[in-house]
């Protein structure tokens, strides 16, 4: 025979699959949010275009049905889940005692727990339990105690305080609540205004004593401080504060309730008690909190049914509005001693004909534990077996409103591709284009860049001019010649080192600078073909050239590129046929490698001044003349500084026979271009490719001939991709 524990082992366990059906879930509805979102940003967009105004308006209409869609259903559905998979994933079944304040909630829990009134103080001492908190059977007694953050306590503490008592103006922090005067009512306050606004008061008046405590991460404590953060006085009735700044507190103790199982219950705070929001605390607290609800009541003076019974049994269906009450709460009369049987019973008759239904209705006391027990085994049989039902039901009803909302999406999805058709249609304005193409821009590209191609063509075979100048430049610079000793410097290494090891030391270390300093030829490589891609991009954008100054690429949302990788990216993308995709994929690369095109001094100029160098280099024999010779610390000074000088010149000698080197690289890198963007394949084929280039971005080459006849292809093309993107999104959708 199955035992209770087990069946509760059981409903955990099928809970974990549905679970994590409702995280994918979760998943899945944020992933049409953000197709959503990127749909209605571009519809923002649409009062700018030139458009018929009767699709103007209709996108008015799309607009606001998506925005409700985003900013009230989506979020609404992503609550409802996200509160089903706490549920679904929770380690225990949680049972929740509620009740109005003073009815004997914490002395039941006392006899159920085992727990003493240092854990669970109870109304008979004067005071409530301050904390909520969740008190979970374990073989331990310890607790976890999680706090409000300044915010978090600002938000849901202090601020509704000042938005029922109508008090102003109200708080932007913890600490202007802390350390401004308590606004006076503007109003005349009724009784329980008062005690609300007393209430304020006091957490205002005691905020030193709590503010420590919030932003703490959570805190594990003994079972001899529990009381410290629960409860709202001490043992000798002195005030306690640290509950105040407490947002949930889970104890962990061994249940009395024989084969428990793995449950939790859960204790609030009570309802008229004059705690500010407590009926919104408690609805959020059974929602997300709660599987199986108790309402505990005492027998009332006269045996009737209090409209605050009845309000606090309204509650539950505001918690998890998908299940009747009926169907997973129960109710339990707590009898006093001095309770006669005739008052029990009629208070159980009324209870019964009114308008509180629940599954069943236990009459106990709950200062006896035996009875508490007893009674409490019936009650957990019953949520045993009735748990997997509930849970089923809550989740299909949810699932449901799932997919009636996906449904909705998807028929507001084809209104959106309806607005912006693909712009396939303008066959005529098409042909113009290429007409266009053909006729004026392609020649004019081709012209232009030719003409660039001739005209270094003429500087091939001259020296650099820049080239010059920044040789002489560095060669000027380096007559103070980097890292050479003063006479002190030589003279004290010499007497650490030895003077021929300070010799060569020195002779290194020169080399290595000299070598170094060179490193800055590559700022002028870099500055001579950054000069050429501007050069080049002028014939590409001019307004008599290739037209393309107004063209914005699309960039990638993960980096920004340069202009020339977007033209790349732009051109790939243009093939109709094998053929042609290969062709437009190679002047693709050719435009990329135009863009990193340049020289380096370590891999053109080092290989020619290394030899020059030599003369530093002790080891070598071009160093014979400056080799060490015993003499003073002058003589040796001038030794090194005759091979630096010497070595310096032969290098910038050197590399000035390489002076037309960089016009010849700068004109094989147009040339390239030139040959690579006019004539891969044939000049017939090439141009063809970028006839459908400009055909996809006519509306920004000739819009005076496109922008007025429809939104531009690039924003159609936008629109079309995040429509596609929401549809698929939904498609998939679990």
């Amino acid at each position: 025979m199955t035992s209770r524990a087990e069946k509760i082992d059981q409903i955990i366990v099928s809970r974990k699959p549905i679970s994590e059906k409702t995280e994918k879930t979760i998943e899945q509805l944020r992933n049409v949010e953000g197709a959503l979102n990127n749909v209605s940003a571009l519809l923002l967009q649409v009062a700018q275009k030139e458009i018929p105004a009767e699709q103007k308006d209709k996108a008015k209409t799309l607009q606001e049905e998506v925005r409700k869609i985003l900013d009230e259903k989506i979020p609404q559905s992503i609550r409802e889940l996200a509160q089903l998979q706490r549920r679904f994933s929770r380690p225990t079944l949680n049972i929740g005692v509620a009740g109005n304040a003073r009815q004997g909630k914490s002395t039941f829990l006392q006899a159920l727990t085992g727990l003493t009134s240092d854990e669970i103080p109870s109304a008979a001492e004067g005071h409530c339990t301050g904390a909520p908190s969740v008190i979970v059977n374990h073989t331990e007694t310890y607790a976890d105690i999680e706090f409000f953050t300044d915010g978090e306590f600002l938000r849901e503490v202090i601020l509704p305080f000042y938005s029922i008592l109508g008090l102003s103006p109200q708080p932007v922090s913890f600490h202007s609540f802390a350390n401004s005067p308590l606004p006076q009512p503007s109003k005349q306050l009724n009784a329980t205004e008062e005690e609300l606004y007393k209430k304020l008061n006091d957490r205002q008046a005691r905020s030193k004593e709590y503010q420590n405590l919030l932003n703490q991460s959570p805190k594990r404590i003994n079972k001899e401080q529990i009381r410290e953060y629960i409860a709202q006085q001490d043992n000798n009735g002195n005030l306690l504060a640290s509950w105040i700044a407490v947002k949930m507190a889970t104890i962990y103790c061994p249940f009395k309730v024989q084969d428990a199982g793995r449950i939790s219950v859960c204790d609030t705070p009570g309802l008229g008690d004059f705690v500010c929001g407590a009926e919104d605390n408690l609805v959020h607290n059974i929602a997300n909190n709660i599987d199986a609800a108790l309402m505990l009541k005492r027998v009332p003076n006269g045996g009737i049914v209090a409209p605050t019974d009845t309000q606090l049994y309204d509650l539950i269906p505001k918690a998890i509005p998908e299940l009747s009450p009926k169907d997973w709460s129960h109710f339990i009369i707590n009898r006093k001693d001095t309770d006669t049987d005739d008052s029990v019973k009629y208070f159980e008759k009324q209870l019964s004909e009114s308008t509180i239904k629940v599954r069943r209705t236990i009459t106990l006391n709950a200062v006896k534990q035996e009875d508490v027990l007893a009674n409490f085994n019936t009650i957990l049989e019953d949520i045993a077996g009735n748990q997997r039902n509930l849970d089923d039901t809550l989740y299909q009803v949810r699932y449901e409103k799932v997919k009636t909302l996906i449904a909705e999406v998807q028929t507001l999805a084809k209104e959106l591709g309806a607005l912006f058709p693909a712009a396939s249609g303008d066959q005529e304005g098409f042909m113009q284009a290429i007409a266009m193409f053909n006729h004026s821009v392609w020649g004019n590209l081709c012209e232009q860049l030719t003409d660039l191609v001739e005209e270094w063509k003429k500087r091939r075979d001259l020296e650099h001019p820049q080239f010059i100048d920044n040789l002489n430049e560095l060669q000027k610079e380096l007559q103070t010649i980097p890292g050479m000793p003063t006479e002190a410097e030589l003279e004290k290494s010499g007497k650490v080192l030895g003077k021929p090891v300070a010799h060569t030391f020195y002779c290194q270390a020169i080399r290595r600078n000299i070598v170094s300093s060179f490193d800055r030829m590559d700022l002028g490589f870099k500055q001579f073909f950054d000069e050429l891609r501007d050069e080049a991009k002028k014939c590409f954008t001019a307004e008599d050239g290739g037209k393309l100054g107004k063209v914005v690429f699309a960039q990638d949302n993960a980096e920004t590129k340069s202009w020339w990788a977007s033209l790349a990216d732009e051109i790939a993308l243009v093939g109709t046929t094998e053929q042609s995709k290969g062709i437009a994929n190679r002047i693709a690369t050719a435009i990329s490698n135009f863009e990193n095109a340049s020289l380096s001094f370590r891999g053109f100029l080092l290989p020619r001044i290394l030899p020059c160098l030599d003369v530093l280099d002790t080891d070598s024999l071009a160093h014979g003349p400056y080799r060490y010779k015993a003499g003073g610390t002058e003589e040796t000074l001038a030794q090194i500084e005759a091979a630096a000088k010497s070595g310096i010149y032969e290098a910038c000698s050197a590399i000035q026979g390489y002076a037309k080197e960089p016009s010849m690289s700068l004109f094989a890198t147009i040339d390239e271009l030139r040959d690579a963007v006019t004539r891969t394949g044939n000049a017939v084929v090439a141009g063809q490719v970028w006839s459908n280039f400009y055909a996809e971005h006519r509306s920004e080459v000739w819009s005076e001939t496109f922008q007025k006849k429809e939104a531009d292809i690039k924003f159609r093309k936008e629109w079309q991709n995040a429509v596609d993107a929401l549809n698929e999104k939904v498609k998939h959708f679990v």
